[in-house]
């Protein structure tokens, strides 16, 4: 799924816990219909009974395309429950969640973009706490990555330690995109996997140049992940809500990712600024980009002359091999479904070895640890025929950071918009960082007095 700006803050979706203590449990079969349910009296790896009564479950997608939607949702659940019809409800003007909650039409499944969407939901009192459901058909979390874990436990909250409130669907993947006729017209080789940071910075100097007036600029990133889901899992405010980012950790990032504009060219305009996918989709003077999985955009790229390739992200000497941290979509239950037991059910099977394998054939990152599933990554996409797949798999997710806030979506954008004054109007490091604790403290404090 490629990254898109509409966020409600970009922040992934979900809380789950590690408490459930059933790895080494079958998969949950079959659901049953009940609101309330308890655990299973059957043996411990035995499943519940399934009612294959005809019901139909609202699902609220919150961004996922139709066709995407089709296929890697409905499709699967239908094959897998024939007696399951699925009905969509849109996240759009007067059916945001707070409408549906007003009007008493909560959908059986929720899908999340984001943390602020999961946070907006526990704020509304709105999502199952799918423990017991969980152990009635003995779902194995123990199958899913344990940083995604780690991720749905950070994402919990005081108060909700212990609670299944989502699951993930999948992972966002970023890597390093870079365009090979660049590299070939300068004479240079190409990126690797494995570069720290400092090797794509100097590796973007000897591309970075001006040509019959073209200027060919070495590296590009998406500052609205590489800041929220950082690779070194700074966090951006502490269990107070205080701002935490006027630290040494947080000016190492600062002053690293500086250096990719202060070379012989690489400076940039106000108004260029941001513009990084332009540049290396469209107009092709962008040597290197580090974004999250653009194969939506690229089939018109490539049609327009852009050869590609990709290496793994980057990395920082101080967190080898770690790529950006959980950021993923996931999936909800509604507190006031009357088919709980099957949309746990439905959620289950988007979960199975059987649907991750066929996502991560096309490109989508599976939530299990299975290596063997991760060695499909894109196997049965075209775009990705004779690429460097394994690129994208090749790093580990960093640790979420903690902790996790209400308020990390307030926080975000200024330190977007402070590095950002770095970058273009050549704000020293320390005065940015300063300037973004005490902004991001100013605004937090308005928000609790509302």
């Amino acid at each position: 799924m490629t990254y898109t700006k509409k966020s409600r803050s970009a922040w992934l979706a979900g809380v789950m816990s590690l408490a459930l203590g059933m790895a080494g449990c079958a998969q949950g079969g079959p659901a049953g219909g009940n609101a309330n349910p308890a655990p299973s009296d059957k043996g411990k790896n035995e499943p519940a009974a399934m009612s294959t009564e005809p019901i139909t479950l609202t699902v609220f997608n919150t961004s996922m395309g139709d066709e995407l939607f089709k296929t890697a949702f409905e499709e699967p659940i239908k094959k897998k429950y024939p007696f399951i019809t699925i009905q969509v409800v849109k996240r759009a003007k007067g059916s945001m969640i707070e409408d549906l909650v007003a009007g008493g039409t909560v959908p059986d499944i929720l899908f999340l973009d984001s943390g602020a969407d999961i946070i907006t939901y526990k704020d509304l009192d709105v999502p199952l706490d799918m423990t017991l459901l969980a152990k009635k058909y003995n779902f194995d979390l123990g199958r899913i990555d344990p940083a995604v874990i780690d991720d749905m436990k950070a994402y919990a909250g005081a108060g909700n330690e212990g609670k299944l409130l989502a699951l993930p669907r999948s992972i966002n993947v970023e890597a390093l995109f870079y365009n090979k006729d660049i590299f070939d017209k300068f004479g240079v080789p190409y990126p690797k996997d494995g570069m720290t940071w400092d090797d794509a910075i100097e590796l973007a100097k000897k591309v970075t140049k001006l040509v019959d007036g073209v200027q060919f600029r070495g590296i590009g990133i998406n500052d609205n992940i590489l800041i929220p889901y950082n690779q070194l899992s700074l966090p951006l405010l502490d269990a107070n809500d205080n701002a935490v980012v006027n630290t040494d950790p947080w000016k190492n990032w600062f002053g690293t990712m500086k250096r990719i504009y202060e070379m012989d060219g690489g400076k940039l305009a106000s108004q260029d600024y941001g513009k990084a996918s332009q540049y290396y989709l469209k107009d092709k003077t962008l040597a290197m980009f580090a974004s999250t999985t653009i194969f939506g955009s690229l089939p018109e790229a490539i049609k327009g002359g852009l050869n590609w390739d990709v290496v793994a992200l980057p990395t920082f000497k101080e967190a080898p091999g770690r790529t950006i941290q959980m950021f993923a979509p996931g999936m909800a239950i509604s507190k006031t479904s009357k088919y709980k037991e099957q949309a746990f059910q439905a959620i289950a099977h988007i979960l199975s070895d059987e649907v991750q394998t066929a996502e991560i054939k096309q490109g989508r990152m599976t939530v299990l640890k299975n290596q063997e599933i991760k060695k499909e990554y894109g196997k049965e996409n075209p775009i990705l025929e004779g690429k460097n797949r394994e690129a994208l798999i090749k790093n580990q997710l960093a640790p979420t950071r903690k902790p996790v806030s209400k308020y990390d979506s307030v926080a975000a954008p200024v330190m977007q918009a402070k590095f950002k004054e770095v970058v273009v109007n050549d704000k020293d490091v320390n005065t940015a960082l300063r300037e973004a604790e005490e902004q991001i403290n100013q605004q937090i404090a308005k928000l609790k007095v509302k």
